[in-house]
């Protein structure tokens, strides 16, 4: 699919450090595009996000 009114997109995954959800898209060839499905198509490693702080019910 083109974008033709896309004028800037800032993948700010690659200047993160470790990668929480190795399954996040990534760029390739200057590009890079959202899975097919709904959302973000991500799965976080929860034991590297650690204990949270507060859960809110």
């Amino acid at each position: 699919m083109k974008f033709a009114r896309v004028l800037n997109v800032c993948d700010l995954s690659g200047y993160v450090s470790p990668r929480i959800a190795k399954s996040g898209p990534v760029r390739a060839n200057g590009r890079i595009t959202p899975p097919d499905g709904p959302g973000l198509g991500i799965t976080p490693d929860r034991d590297l996000l650690g204990t949270p702080d507060l859960i809110l019910d």
